[in-house]
């Protein structure tokens, strides 16, 4: 893929298989090529189109869904990373309304 993005997940390609209504994701080593082809063929049968997708090295990522009315949908669930419990508190302090609030944020 480009910009970075690899279609691989622990270095196999994660997708929905052909005539998958359950959303039963699969995984297998293919190459690029072999992947293009097969989402290739999803399109042409007007199926949802998913997989996965990572980021460079990074190996953080998630699920892309492609539906045949133009919908799309990108859930990032591959290692992701928790924000610091002291940022999360500060962010729960900043006031409902800080226009009307004399609270030091």
């Amino acid at each position: 893929m480009y910009g970075g993005w690899s279609f691989l997940d622990d270095r196999n390609f994660v997708y929905l298989p052909l005539d998958d209504e359950d959303y039963d994701w699969n995984s297998a080593s293919m190459s690029e090529k072999e992947i293009l082809d097969f989402l290739r063929i999803k399109s042409n049968l007007d199926e949802a189109i998913g997989f996965s997708i990572t980021w460079a090295d990074t190996n953080i990522g998630g699920q892309v869904l492609f539906f045949p009315n133009f919908e799309f949908s990108f859930s990032i669930t591959i290692n992701i990373k928790n924000l610091d419990k002291d940022i999360v508190g500060d962010l729960c302090k900043i006031p409902q309304n800080p226009l009307n609030s004399h609270q030091d944020i």
